[in-house]
């Protein structure tokens, strides 16, 4: 079943202000395996030219088809749309999850999407079980921003400060997309290192990064995002610490002082999510954005290895907090939408 599927809710709709976000219908059009890991689906649709992509980390969130392997009837530019989606009943509302958009191109036949999934056969989430069974022809539902709406769309994690000119990367294969997405909008000239926690180096096939780029595999042993972590950490010690790699990252960032202590944060009550630059209820960029940093961090991934990252490069290295953009992904033994 399509969207709006009645013309009372288009007529509900006629004359109203665009929301900042809409749904939209989607069909599968391809399916390639780019890694062991990674699968790549591309996704074609009518109307899916009103989807706007600003690239980098862009988010979306994917709906995926219910239980009875369907979609009930939505309105598709309904401004309430959790509210509809959660007061559908439980055996008919359909799964969703947030995906990254990993590239964007206009097709012979429209706009096509690229979706990079993650697929873990023990432990597969629902969208990853879609992706690994998903053919050409199938349906999909997406909710993202709406290119006629007024206003900024947020949905952006990645927002240095514009003087910045050195940059760091760390995620876990959740944030492999978004990864790639950002390193090809880097200048040519930014001295960018990336730490990457992957379940193979075959992997890293995925991330597509620039030879400039200095990538640097981890391979995952212990909880999720254990070994990344440590990776960071070391890779940045303490101010009184020697670097254990003489060739290390920190050598070419500026001594900086310790910081102070960040706010905690319970993961299993709150989403760990800051993204310096934009406006904390909104999610949109904040005009007349300041801040000045030589480095600027991203991280993203399993919240508690996240949590464990900022926090020592905040707290024990002194990097400015206001150039650290932080996001867990996800959270073990957790659902997240």
């Amino acid at each position: 079943m399509s969207l709006v599927d009645t013309q009372a809710d288009q007529a509900t709709l006629d004359g109203a202000a665009e929301p900042l976000y809409r749904l939209f219908d989607a069909t599968v059009l391809a399916t390639e395996r780019i890694s062991p890991t990674f699968v790549r689906i591309t996704f074609g649709g009518r109307g899916l030219d009103d989807l706007a992509w600003d690239g980098l980390d862009q988010r979306i969130k994917l709906l995926l088809p219910n239980a009875q392997g369907g979609y009930p009837s939505m309105r598709a530019k309904d401004p309430a749309w959790y509210a509809q989606w959660s007061a559908l009943p439980d055996e008919t509302r359909p799964p969703m999850r947030t995906y990254t958009i990993r590239d964007r191109r206009v097709g012979f036949a429209g706009v096509e999407l690229d979706v990079d999934f993650a697929l873990h056969a023990e432990t597969a989430g629902p969208a990853a079980g879609w992706a690994a069974g998903a053919e050409a022809g199938m349906p999909l539902r997406l909710l993202g921003p709406n290119v006629r709406a007024d206003g900024d769309r947020g949905a952006i994690g990645w927002i240095p400060p514009t003087t910045t000119r050195r940059f760091v990367i760390a995620g876990d294969e959740t944030a492999l997309p978004a990864m790639a997405s950002i390193l090809k909008s880097l200048p040519t000239d930014a001295a960018t290192t990336v730490f990457a926690e992957l379940p193979h180096r075959a992997d890293l096939e995925a991330l597509d990064a620039p030879t400039s780029v200095d990538v640097r595999f981890v391979a995952r042993y212990g909880d999720p995002g254990e070994s990344l972590a440590d990776a960071v950490c070391a890779a940045f010690p303490r101010p009184t610490e020697p670097s254990p790699d003489t060739a290390d990252v920190s050598s070419s960032v500026p001594a900086m002082p310790a910081g102070v202590e960040p706010e905690d944060v319970d993961i299993e009550a709150e989403t760990l999510w800051e993204v310096p630059g934009t406006d904390p209820l909104t999610g949109g960029r904040i005009t007349g954005d300041d801040r000045h940093a030589s480095t600027y961090v991203w991280l993203a991934g399993e919240a508690a290895a996240i949590k464990r990252i900022r926090r020592h490069l905040v707290r024990d290295v002194g990097f400015d907090r206001q150039a650290v953009s932080f996001m867990g992904y996800w959270r073990r033994g957790r659902s997240e939408y």
